[in-house]
């Protein structure tokens, strides 16, 4: 359970419920390969938490997420500004 909260991230509910969800369902997921299943599941835990960690994916990520955020039109910023004179 701590793990949930963990990758999810402290004080993040949504976080917790998605990590929750995953790592209640990969293991049923990989049931089908019982053999290699628990192997796959540590790698995925390990893997998720080398990259949630990492500065330099975060900052990759938030070049991402400002490439293709959509401007903010002029018409918005100044709607609810100043009055015309």
């Amino acid at each position: 359970m701590l793990v949930f909260v963990v990758l999810g991230g402290m004080g993040n509910v949504r976080g917790s419920i998605i990590s929750a969800a995953v790592l209640t369902v990969l293991p049923e997921m990989l049931r089908a390969i019982s053999d290699w299943r628990m192997l796959i599941y540590a790698v995925v835990l390990i893997l998720v938490m080398i990259v949630s960690n990492n500065p330099t994916l975060h900052q990759f990520f938030e070049a991402l997420k400002a490439k293709f955020r959509r401007p903010v039109k002029a018409g918005r910023a100044e709607k609810g500004g100043e009055a015309d004179e």
